[in-house]
């Protein structure tokens, strides 16, 4: 990055790791957890510099290099997050609330299964109030992109702390993919 600038701790070389097996040397993933966290950092970058990752979650940003990328390009998207670090209080005040982590765990290891995802899929559903959901079989599939992991599939008894998890990933600006994105409403299976 030519020097100058406390830049290495935003980046992460974590390789070889368990379950890695390589590093792809045209990504370069930024952990933004002291800089507001993924979302307020990317917005922020977009709003300042007018500089776009490619994906953004709860606490990093990755940027894809590619054939048309140029020096000057990584040179701006460099200045752009010293610029951040530089400005890390005052570019993100108020807006440092991150994934609790041991919520993210605790939803991802499941819930239970009131029907088979097929059952819950093709059976008879409606949308409800998402907080009504809770406690019910949802008949749909919901997750927070990125990473895409599902947090709410079809058949599992829908879990207030996953409704909660889904909408923190919102309120910090992530996105939820789901029939209702806004989660106002979920479908669950209709045992009326």
């Amino acid at each position: 990055w030519g020097g100058g600038g406390a830049l290495p701790p935003l980046v992460e070389p974590r390789c070889p790791a368990r379950g890695i097996f390589a590093l792809d040397p045209l990504r370069l993933t930024v952990d933004a957890r002291a800089l507001g966290g993924g979302y307020a950092l990317e917005q922020w970058l977009v709003d300042r510099w007018a500089v776009y990752a490619e994906l953004a979650s709860a606490d990093r940003l990755t940027f894809v290099l590619g054939p048309g990328t140029r020096a000057g390009h990584i040179r701006v998207l460099l200045e752009a997050l010293r610029d951040a670090q530089r400005l890390a209080g005052p570019a993100v005040e108020g807006r440092r609330a991150q994934l609790d982590s041991s919520q993210v765990e605790r939803v991802l290891r499941g819930g239970v299964q009131l029907a088979t995802p097929r059952e819950a899929f093709y059976a008879q559903s409606r949308a409800v109030p998402i907080e009504q959901a809770v406690g019910r079989a949802s008949a749909e599939l919901v997750y927070a992109y990125p990473p895409g992991v599902p947090i709410i599939c079809p058949g599992e008894c829908v879990r207030a702390e996953a409704v909660e998890l889904l909408r923190a990933v919102l309120a910090l600006g992530g996105s939820v993919v789901a029939a209702d994105d806004e989660l106002r409403t979920l479908r669950v299976v209709d045992t009326d």
